[in-house]
């Protein structure tokens, strides 16, 4: 396949994707939204275990990050849902790279455990912040596609 078929492909899907939220219902939609997350979790987790043989305990860790920041962001300035996420992929990703940065010449049970450390950490800020963050109750935010 052509690169330039391959191309047209990918943004005949990403634009199909793009319309599906108009096209379902709230269910399938939520469904629909689930299940990609879990799929970039995936291909992550695949990127690193798969392709490296590394093991990072911090996935769930950057997801929650960019989740944070991007409903923090909503909640405590107003900004629209969509810069919110935004600005949660670009710190999740920053953050990433950091922590990549630092731990990723580590091997076997080092990188585990350095990873884990982190999440750990993070956890904890996120649990000791109770006034900003609401800590272990969760966050409410507003709904996106209204689901």
């Amino acid at each position: 396949m052509t690169p330039a078929r391959r191309l047209g492909f990918t943004l005949l899907g990403g634009v199909a994707l793009a319309c599906l939220p108009w096209l379902l219902s709230e269910y399938h939609t939520h469904i629909a939204i689930v299940s990609l997350y879990y799929v970039i979790l995936a291909i992550g987790w695949n990127l690193l275990a798969g392709y490296t043989g590394q093991f990072s305990l911090a996935h769930h860790t950057f997801a929650g990050i960019g989740a944070y920041a991007s409903a923090l962001l909503v909640h405590h300035t107003g900004v629209p849902i969509v810069a919110g996420i935004a600005a949660g992929v670009v710190l999740a990703s920053a953050v990433g790279y950091v922590l990549g940065t630092l731990c990723l010449r580590m091997r076997a049970i080092y990188l585990a455990l350095a990873t884990w450390a982190f999440a750990e950490s993070v956890r904890l800020l996120i649990q000791v912040e109770y006034q900003f963050t609401r800590g272990d109750l969760g966050f409410r935010t507003p709904l996106l596609f209204g689901t």
